[in-house]
């Protein structure tokens, strides 16, 4: 997925960037984030859920519409893959 900040381009593989973050914690105090967890509020781990569902969709969307502009013989080289949240 690519993110442009005019003049520069960042592009995000975002299922690796996720794998990774559920492999390794990155955290510099890891006790502080656990903490920081387990005070969240009922609403505040729906609204974290919702944005998750809404960034999936919005990706899946994209995926469909490269999928009806560009031409068949291009999509053969191209695999486009869902997120997973």
């Amino acid at each position: 997925m690519e993110f442009r900040f005019d003049p520069w381009v960042l592009d995000v593989d975002v299922n690796a960037t996720q794998h990774d973050y559920s492999k390794n914690d990155y955290s510099k105090e890891k006790q502080l984030n656990e903490e920081l967890k387990k005070a969240m509020s009922f609403q505040q781990l729906l609204l974290q859920r919702l944005v998750r569902r809404n960034i999936k969709q919005q990706l899946l969307l994209r995926r469909d519409r490269l999928r009806s502009i560009l031409p068949r013989q291009l999509l053969k080289r191209i695999s486009i893959s869902s997120c997973n949240y």
